[in-house]
């Protein structure tokens, strides 16, 4: 297309299916055999290419309609079923929405912020952040920050960060994305490598250690044991 994008019809050695239909629309990797290029769009039900082929990345759509993509310039933004991108690609780092809200890191400078936005790429909460000097200058990074590797879940109108604590390590802290308050949990704090948690409402915490899941209340109490079975995964 005038973009530069790969577009139209495309078959099967040239497009590879990279996840599901949702919302009418799955991602693609498609190859251009004549321009050696390939890049992620969106196909319909009928195998069209009807969001051009010029991402880096691009993922399934969630129940919100949004999908997350990323740009030739490794920047993040999100598109909607219509496959227009209604939020720029201008993150660096970005989850995908679940019931109406996502969360971005931005950086500028020496300073990186984290902020939770709504599906008009809005800005609802960001955090505070916290600034300290070196020889290369002085740097502000956010207090409070997400684990990007873990599936971020909205339960209760709350949202799960965390915060780095001294010795290694990251403790559980809540958001109340209506009013803007975090409560630090503790007594709930993952390893450094190893610290998939997530709310799941209901004051109970999914909790993942040493391979194995569990179930724990707001005070680190367990509440189901962890399992017999070393998990593969920390999705489900």
């Amino acid at each position: 297309d005038e973009n530069g994008g790969v577009t139209g019809r495309v078959d099967a050695e040239t497009v590879g299916i990279r996840g599901e239909f949702h919302c009418g629309l799955a991602p693609v990797e498609a190859f251009d055999p004549y321009t050696a290029e390939e890049g992620y769009g969106y196909i319909d039900a009928t195998g069209t290419l009807v969001v051009p082929a010029q991402y880096e990345y691009a993922s399934a759509f969630t129940l919100d309609e949004m999908a997350r993509v990323q740009n030739k310039n490794y920047k993040y933004g999100y598109v909607n079923a219509s496959g227009q991108e209604v939020i720029p690609c201008q993150y660096d780092v970005a989850t995908p929405f679940n019931d109406g809200y996502a969360a971005v890191r931005i950086s500028s400078g020496n300073t990186t912020e984290m902020m939770i936005i709504d599906t008009a790429g809005n800005t609802v909460w960001k955090s505070p952040g916290e600034t300290f000097s070196d020889m290369g200058g002085t740097y502000t990074y956010p207090i409070y920050d997400c684990d990007w590797l873990s599936p971020q879940l909205v339960a209760d109108g709350s949202f799960m960060l965390e915060k780095q604590v001294d010795g290694g390590g990251y403790m559980a802290v809540l958001l109340d994305i209506e009013t803007g308050e975090t409560r630090e949990l503790s007594n709930i704090v993952s390893p450094q490598y190893d610290r998939h948690t997530r709310y799941l409402g209901q004051d109970r915490v999914y909790y993942y250690k040493n391979g194995y899941r569990a179930v724990l209340d707001l005070e680190g109490n367990v509440i189901i044991p962890y399992g017999e079975v070393q998990a593969t995964s920390y999705m489900g």
